[in-house]
């Protein structure tokens, strides 16, 4: 169960941001920056970034940055070259999208969809 909110026109205008909640713990990242990371049973030394160090559409969806595509597309052209898996191979990629796809499909068919 989860819920998904994207938007570049809400007010004030906040970085994005990424929580995730389980039962052994939380993470949050915001803008790139990891802001808290809580597991249970573990002891971490992960910093809690306080900059923002990529640019956000937050207000301006013309300041969303490209430097992620750009580290994909340059890891994809990496693994070509030395004949190896990308970091995110198609099989992974579809999987973002047949979520999108789901969630289009739960809201215009009222119901609970499984991916």
């Amino acid at each position: 169960m989860g819920t998904i909110l994207g938007s570049t026109a809400l007010y004030p205008g906040y970085p994005e941001r990424l929580e995730i909640y389980g039962e052994r713990g939380s993470i949050i990242l915001e803008a790139g920056n990891i802001k808290a990371w809580n597991i249970k049973e573990e002891t971490t030394t992960i910093e809690i970034q306080e900059q923002y160090s990529i640019p956000t559409g937050a207000a301006n969806h013309l300041a969303i940055g490209y430097e992620l595509h750009r580290a994909l597309i340059e890891d994809m052209i990496d693994a070509i070259i030395q004949n190896r898996e990308p970091l995110v191979n198609g099989i992974e990629a579809r999987k973002s999208l047949a979520l999108i796809l789901a969630i289009y499909a739960s809201s215009k068919m009222q119901q609970v969809m499984t991916v």
